[in-house]
């Protein structure tokens, strides 16, 4: 069964507020994902309706804001995201989900969705036969 998107978009809050809550059981620098918390955070603001600009990425992320520039042009150079000025003030950067972006957070979180939840996995992940693709 296909997860709806507002289903997609409750489980990237949860995923994002489990990885946050793990600071209650463990040191921050235990774990490095600037990059997926980015990617998280950008697909709910996505849903949202909301484009951000790259402060609010980085605080949204719970990401120093050096690391989180960093961590943006790796995600623009690999083409998950787009940047584009403000439209009325250009001293800021807005950041998005390019389509790629978008369609490969949607597939993956269907695809984790799906595991954990239904026992089951995104059906893309499946060649015609039902052999897992990955």
């Amino acid at each position: 069964m296909a997860e709806s998107v507002p289903d997609l978009v409750d489980f990237a809050r949860r995923m994002e507020r489990a990885r946050q809550e793990r600071a209650l059981f463990f040191s921050p620098e235990l774990f490095g994902e600037p990059g997926w918390s980015l990617l998280l955070d950008l697909f709910i603001a996505h849903h949202e309706g909301r484009v951000v600009n790259t402060s609010g990425a980085c605080f949204g992320a719970s990401i120093p804001q050096t690391t989180g520039l960093r961590w943006i042009e790796k995600l623009d150079a690999a083409g998950l995201i787009v940047r584009h000025p403000h439209p009325q003030d250009t001293r800021f950067v807005m950041i998005e989900l390019s389509e790629e972006g978008l369609a490969r957070m949607t597939a993956l979180l269907s695809h984790v969705h799906g595991r954990l939840l239904n026992g089951t996995a995104h059906p893309a992940l499946h060649d015609s036969a039902g052999n897992s693709t990955i």
